[in-house]
């Protein structure tokens, strides 16, 4: 969209924002944009996509791929964001059947089509249905004696006049029951399920031919966490350098010998509860996941233990093909507004539909124990039972196919009026991380957390090293002045080697401009 378009809520449109170009990507390639037929004409493009088959430009040259970063790439420009929008505040499944359905039709029907038009999209409609169960066509005509009294008597008469002929011929249709439809299922059936009626009379009007879309308890807020029994062991920076060069499967070998030898790992397993009127009120986002819990406001609350008693029988059926997914929820647990979980509900089963494939739920590893799977999913490569037989694909339905179940619904809650994008670095992001420095690890722990992340640092450009110790000072002052005090020896002894430049910033955005 153009600077000053943005996306109404229409349902319709909301979901094709998404899957229009994910169409493309997967019709065209990740790099559709860059066919000359859809890219810009004469103007350079600058974004964070890159890399992927098709490539036909520069690739945005050395130019970083990750955002926020600390060269010259594109940022958030306030004239372009979304303008903010009230909503209300009740938050709840909204469900179009209840909408008046019928209103335009009928004033349509009425007001807009002539006389000779209303009497060819009559024919055509009943064309379209005469194929259909008597017990689908009632149900069309209801919905059209609610447009217009007419319109139902004009197609009620139509489909009787067919009925009374199909009957008479070898090929006569039998009038099935709803149990008999529904022991039969729409493979073996014409149905008719139209979109709206005022679709379905726009496109007979025309042709009859195109006639034919954190988490949550029900009532709290909770926290999880996971408390290892076995007690907490780290390797040195050192040790861990070795081994990775030596025996880089050694964490899953020692897994594997713990649990052949009986000695069963184990993890205790809490949760935390807040209201929903405290999380409202609470001095920080409670669903920012680089926070924690007080744990003396919202005790660990046990649930039970997560215990792995027995070694996979093959590594590949049980270990490759596993494919864990935070939106496979039992019902009473609903997602939390965290923003890392809202995208993971999506990206987590969708690289697992690329990874495994369309039907990954059906492995074995990945399907529910000794349990009948009722939706809407089908087909696709590497189908492994019966594909849920002759049931419809498709809701609603005239048939015995699964409905929303009220009880599973989400429940309603709670949100501001005003809708406008959240940036979370005005949080504090600091007060936690000094409260666990000075106040949870040990001398020796902080000595080692100083080593280590100047350890990281040191390969850095000058300016970031100087922006992560300015952090770090606003973390704990001790923090900031050790990192720094490494930091200054390690760039010294560099400095020595003829074979690494430390750059200044400026030099840095060039570089990396023409790397």
């Amino acid at each position: 969209m153009p600077p000053g378009v943005e996306a109404s809520p229409d349902k319709m449109l909301q979901g094709r924002l998404f899957s229009y170009p994910d169409t493309h990507r997967h019709r065209l390639g990740a790099n559709y944009l860059q066919i000359p037929v859809n890219c810009p004409y004469k103007t350079r493009v600058s974004n964070y996509q890159r890399d992927g088959p098709m490539c036909m430009s520069d690739n945005q040259g050395g130019a970083p791929n990750y955002f926020p970063n600390s060269f010259s790439n594109p940022d958030c420009q306030p004239c372009f964001l979304e303008s903010k929008f009230k909503v209300s505040p009740d938050v709840t499944r909204y469900n179009s059947a209840n909408d008046d359905n019928y209103t335009q039709a009928g004033t349509f029907y009425s007001e807009v089509l002539s006389e000779e038009e209303r009497r060819r999209l009559c024919q055509n409609l009943a064309g379209a249905l005469k194929g259909a169960q008597v017990f689908i066509q009632e149900r069309m005509v209801q919905h059209l004696m609610a447009i217009h009294p007419d319109y139902g008597k004009q197609v009620q008469s139509l489909l009787t006049k067919h009925n009374a002929e199909a009957q008479k011929t070898d090929q006569g249709i039998k009038n099935l029951t709803v149990e008999e439809a529904d022991r039969l299922g729409p493979n073996s059936l014409v149905s008719w399920v139209p979109s709206s009626s005022e679709q379905v009379q726009h496109l007979m009007a025309i042709h009859r031919n195109y006639g034919k879309q954190v988490q949550s308890l029900l009532t709290k807020h909770n926290a999880e966490a996971q408390k290892t029994d076995q007690g907490i062991k780290n390797l040195t920076v050192e040790e861990a350098d070795r081994l990775a060069a030596s025996n880089p499967d050694y964490a899953i070998g020692d897994l594997f010998n713990a649990i052949a030898n009986g000695n069963f790992p184990s993890w205790s397993f809490f949760i935390q509860v807040m209201t929903f009127e405290q999380a409202e009120k609470f001095r920080f986002n409670p669903f920012d996941l680089t926070k924690v819990w007080s744990h003396k406001e919202y005790p660990l609350i046990p649930v039970g233990k997560l215990v792995l008693n027995r070694n996979p029988t093959n590594y590949f059926a049980e270990v490759e093909q596993l494919a864990f997914d935070p939106s496979n929820m039992p019902p009473g647990v609903e997602p939390s507004p965290d923003k890392m979980l809202q995208g993971r509900l999506f990206s987590y089963p969708d690289t697992h539909r690329h990874r495994l494939g369309a039907n990954y739920l059906q492995i074995p590893v990945n399907c529910p124990y000794k349990t009948r799977v009722s939706n809407y999913q089908r087909d696709g490569p590497m189908c492994m039972s019966d594909n849920q037989g002759g049931a419809p694909n498709y809701f609603p339905n005239s048939f015995s196919a699964p409905d929303c179940q009220p009880c599973f619904l989400e429940s309603k809650f709670k949100v501001s009026p005003d809708v406008t994008r959240y940036e979370s670095c005005n949080d504090d992001n600091y007060t936690q991380a000094g409260t666990f420095y000075s106040e949870v690890l040990s001398e020796e722990e902080r000595r080692r957390l100083c080593q280590n992340l100047a350890g990281a640092l040191k390969g850095a450009q000058v300016f970031i090293q100087e922006r992560m110790v300015q952090h770090l000072m606003a973390i704990h002052p001790d923090y900031g002045k050790q990192v720094q005090s490494l930091l200054t020896k390690h760039n010294a002894e560099a400095q020595k080697n003829s074979n690494v430049h430390v750059y200044t910033r400026p030099t840095a955005i060039n570089a990396s401009a023409k790397m």
